[in-house]
């Protein structure tokens, strides 16, 4: 149905891209809408569109960014 809606220029490009689409779905503020990264990963293991293994390895890039601030900062960062 959601593909059906949606644009048909975008729906290629998300496609040919679902693993960068991931990544970035996991740390865009306000993805607590679709039930937060809990619920991003539901809807990805739902569609069966993604290997396990890539997967696993695009969540892994997606929140390193944070992972890496921590051990170069520490927990002073937060505040």
């Amino acid at each position: 149905m959601l593909v059906g809606r949606a644009p048909s220029r975008f729906v290629p490009f998300l496609l040919r891209y679902r693993y960068i689409a991931i990544a970035v779905a996991l740390n865009i503020p306000g993805n607590s809408v679709v039930g937060g990264d809990g619920g991003i990963a539901f809807a990805a293991g739902a569609s069966r569109l993604f290997s396990f293994p890539l997967y696993l390895l695009a969540v892994v890039i997606g929140v390193s960014p944070v992972v890496i601030l921590f051990l170069i900062f520490g927990p002073s960062i937060l505040g």
